[in-house]
């Protein structure tokens, strides 16, 4: 029995739910892990959710590929399809080829391949859809506790870990709570015959420095690459739904999405007084562009609000046991369970994250480093990381860590380490694993291509936290978007004061 079965037998709640989104690759001749439905592909054996999607592709007799999650495809105008999946595997020249095909989608979603005797499994850009592997058993897994049937090894390679455990800190470069178990970064690749783990080049693909001239031609390029990622998305049967906030990256889904805007289904939710403010916000922007908007509020005394605290402490445990943390009522605020609890189960959920790239989220202070062209400073670096600690930069042991992942990077991509840390530490090790605990809804952010976060990456870095290239998009393609205001205010001045510099041009 995994530790995910015992857990959901302690705490009274039921696996298949719980689970519903998850997955394990496994040899076939061992155990089987879980009681999830499964499929054997030669010596492996791949169990999975209910809910999550799943694609198989043949073609001759020694190709096969398992797609799990959703997608659009690289060059044509829908998600990813059965017939889509066999055209890559027949088109390509190796398993390499294969790959390099399918890291082209836009999505959350994983791969697994199978070549003759070739076999590999590899994460969308970002590692969305996350997985840790044990090279020990030879297993693959969503998360840690859908591996495990043995206890828990502590880690004590990683010196947050304990605090990581309670959700107090974070884990980064492949750590989790097993010694053993590993988490498979985006832009790397699992050989399932070594089981070893290596960089896969181009990382993001063709990233340089960039004149006014080709930056204006890459912004373009690039948003147009995400509406047709949106229309991709705006095809599925029941419509997905699109959050909206007052927040920067709602407001470009909504204006790349306009054109089809009547595709979607829009929310916004009120769970506090700062939300609150946002759902006043989304309700502009919703007038705006007219589409209906609807708004949850989960505060107390009001109607979406839970009733009594139960119901939000069974939603706390699912997700502390659905992303292996430790098992607490208090994981978040009941009002938040409660808005999530609201929306309608089975849909998919669009979210802008990825789109932080586009305002270089994590560079903060360190764009002086990039102005000044100053040699990258490892110090800084980890500081920058927020992995909860407040000197993470004094422990020797993440310094060497930092200093060997940042090696890896060559060129410009070398000039952009907080791009590649936002991307392979802090989302992989965050939304890869923290929308697993969201099991009701499949949560997908669009931006999460290569291709668009190339571009963005390639973007000065100064302009991007400046919010130029977001302007430049809502002022050609939704201008009734841009004078709405912000909720931090800061943002709202500075859009503002270029806004009217503009009109007065």
């Amino acid at each position: 029995m995994t530790l995910a079965q015992t857990q959901c037998a302690q705490e009274g709640v039921p696996f298949a739910d719980v689970f519903q989104q998850q997955f394990v690759i496994s040899e076939a001749s061992s155990a089987k892990l879980t009681p999830l439905d499964d499929i054997h592909l030669g010596k492996w054996r791949i169990e999975y959710g209910q809910s999550l999607p799943v694609i198989i592709a043949r073609a001759g007799k020694d190709r096969t590929a398992v797609f799990l999650g959703l997608a659009a495809d690289p060059d044509s105008a829908s998600l990813i399809t059965e017939d889509l999946l066999t055209q890559h595997l027949e088109q390509a020249n190796d398993i390499d080829g294969f790959f390099r095909r399918m890291a082209a989608c836009a999505g959350r979603y994983a791969t697994f391949a199978q070549f003759g005797s070739d076999c590999a499994f590899e994460l969308d850009a970002v590692g969305s859809l996350g997985a840790v592997f044990d090279a020990r058993a030879k297993r693959i897994g969503s998360t840690v506790s859908l591996l495990l049937d043995r206890d828990i090894v502590d880690n004590t390679d990683y010196v947050l870990n304990d605090a990581a455990f309670r959700g107090k800190a974070r884990y980064a470069f492949g750590h989790t709570q097993d010694l053993f178990i590993k988490r498979l970064l985006p832009n790397h690749r699992l050989n399932l015959n070594s089981f070893v783990s290596s960089r896969v080049s181009p990382q993001f693909g063709d990233i340089s420095e960039l004149d006014d001239a080709a930056q204006e031609q890459t912004l373009w390029s690039l948003a147009e690459r995400f509406r047709s990622v949106l229309k991709c998305y705006s095809q599925i049967k029941d419509p997905p739904l699109l959050p909206l906030s007052g927040g920067v990256d709602s407001r470009l889904l909504l204006a790349c999405a306009k054109p089809f805007r009547d595709r979607f289904e829009y929310f916004s939710h009120a769970t506090n007084y700062m939300s609150s403010v946002d759902t006043q916000i989304a309700q502009q922007m919703a007038t705006a562009v007219e589409v209906p908007l609807q708004v949850i509020d989960t505060r107390k005394g009001r109607p979406d609000a839970f009733p009594s605290q139960e119901p939000a402490h069974y939603l706390s445990r699912i997700h502390c046991i659905a992303t292996s943390q430790k098992v607490r009522n208090d994981a978040f605020d009941s009002r938040i369970f409660a808005a999530m609890h609201a929306l309608p189960k089975g849909r998919v959920v669009l979210r802008g994250n990825v789109a932080d790239f586009l305002k270089a989220v994590l560079w903060r202070k360190a764009i002086r480093e990039y102005k000044e062209e100053k040699r990258h400073n490892l110090s800084v670096g980890v500081r920058m990381m927020m992995l909860g600690n407040n000197d993470p930069d004094k422990h020797d042991a993440l310094r060497l860590e930092y200093r060997t992942w940042y090696k890896d990077l060559t060129g410009t991509a070398a000039r952009r380490p907080y791009d590649f840390m936002f991307a392979e530490h802090f989302l992989s090790h965050g939304l890869g694993n923290m929308f697993y605990g969201l099991p009701d809804n499949f949560y997908v952010c669009p931006f999460n291509d290569r291709k668009l976060i190339s571009g963005a990456i390639s973007l000065p870095p100064d302009q991007r936290a400046q919010l130029d290239f977001h302007d430049m998009i809502l002022s050609r393609w939704a201008p009734e978007l841009a004078s709405i205001r912000y909720t931090r205010d800061s943002v709202t001045e500075s859009q503002q004061a270029k806004l009217a510099a503009r009109q007065s041009n």
